[in-house]
């Protein structure tokens, strides 16, 4: 399968460029590829043609800053505490809102509900006015 690759393969015959210079696509496994490279690092290192930059650390006193940064940061905290109570009064607002829209949709529907049985007895009273009305001409 796959796994049974060799991770660095060896070629049997190398000759002058191709020693010093090894083909790059010639193993084109990620660990072939990554051992190739620590492998050319590590001799390069052996030559000494890579040298290993030099770091320096400046460890000065940065009280003048740091009490900058600090300012800055409670200031920050202040304007999120306050933001974080905008938003709660907000909520608190749009939950009422929402309560009031429910009630008044309530009320709504329950307005509706009358007016039809309103308009339905006035149905009611029209048509028995009318029968009374045609019994009365009818007795006539």
């Amino acid at each position: 399968g796959a796994c049974s690759r060799s991770a660095s393969p060896v070629p049997l015959r190398l000759t002058g460029a191709e020693a010093s210079d090894p083909d790059p696509y010639q193993n084109r496994s990620l660990w072939g590829s990554l051992s190739d490279f620590f492998r050319r690092d590590a001799r390069a290192a052996q030559q000494g043609e890579r040298k290993l930059p030099q770091v320096q650390l400046c460890l000065e006193d940065h009280s003048v800053e740091r009490k900058q940064l600090a300012s800055k940061l409670q200031s920050t905290e202040g304007q999120a505490a306050m933001l974080e109570a905008q938003f709660l009064a907000l909520q608190e607002e749009r939950d009422e809102l929402a309560h009031q829209l429910e009630m008044a949709t309530e009320t709504q529907r329950e307005q509706a509900a009358h007016i039809d049985s309103l308009r339905a007895q006035g149905q009611r009273v029209l048509q028995s006015s009318d029968d009374i009305g045609g019994e009365l001409s009818e007795r006539e």
